[in-house]
């Protein structure tokens, strides 16, 4: 990924997509959800990723499959995504949703009141995704599966919630699984000046207000292009709430 993101560039339980044991804190008596969404719905820098492998001039298109696992989201009142956190789900079976179907993606009715303009998401860094049309080598219709944090790709290497390195695995040409965390910031300059990469992490734009039923946007709109090696890659664009 032009990026080694996240995508990057982000989501047990009791939470409304399975039978998964959920983790919350704080428990209080309104309801909160978390819907998410592909859809562009806030204007917010693009998330741009240097990709080793040479970005070539590609005329971005949207996609129509935007798949990703989820392992645990949890929320910070610091900009710089510091603790302390709330854990808003928390669980070793992966949470899996297309976001291009705006699906519910956390239900809790445990969170404390406030203003949060960090999210942490523990996520897999296999991304799989569709083309809502064809260009050039990246044809619609067709499934993608894209590791993002491989060997030779990481750039600067990704730490998890606690600053601890995590190892990049696989390769483009055999991907492997790595649970990684990637952060989304109001201000992602003070993450990454604590020693994060700039690769796991990412503007979000608008922070999240709770109690109340919020949309978290992870926007694939004009984020499907070809790599730098002849191949296909996302980059998701906006990232924020509604």
């Amino acid at each position: 990924m032009r990026q080694a993101t996240a995508a990057l560039r982000l989501i047990a339980l009791v939470l409304m997509f399975g039978c998964d044991s959920a983790k919350s804190t704080d428990v209080s008596p309104s309801e909160f959800v978390v819907r998410g969404s592909s859809r562009r719905v806030a204007p917010v820098g693009r998330i741009q990723k240097v990709d080793p492998d040479i970005a070539l001039a590609f005329r971005p298109v949207n996609a129509d499959l935007f798949r990703v696992s989820f392992f645990e989201m949890r929320v910070s009142a610091n900009v710089n995504c510091a603790a302390p956190f709330v854990t808003i789900f928390s669980g070793t079976t992966a949470l899996v949703r297309d976001m291009t179907t705006d699906p519910v993606i956390a239900r809790v009715t445990g969170i404390t009141a406030g203003t949060y303009p960090c999210v942490a998401l523990r996520v897999s860094d296999q991304l799989t995704f569709s083309p809502a049309t064809t260009e050039t080598t990246c044809a619609a219709a067709t499934t993608y599966l894209q590791d993002f944090y491989r060997v030779g790709n990481e750039l600067v290497a990704f730490r998890d919630i606690d600053g601890v390195v995590i190892p990049a695995t696989g390769t483009r040409a055999a991907p492997s699984e790595d649970r990684v965390w990637v952060f989304f910031s109001t201000n992602p300059a003070t993450v990454i000046a604590r020693g994060y990469s700039p690769s796991q992490t990412n503007p979000l734009a608008g922070a999240l207000v709770a109690p109340g039923t919020t949309t978290f946007f992870w926007s694939a709109e004009n984020s499907v292009q070809q790599d730098g090696a002849g191949g296909c890659e996302i980059i998701p664009s906006s990232v924020g709430f509604r």
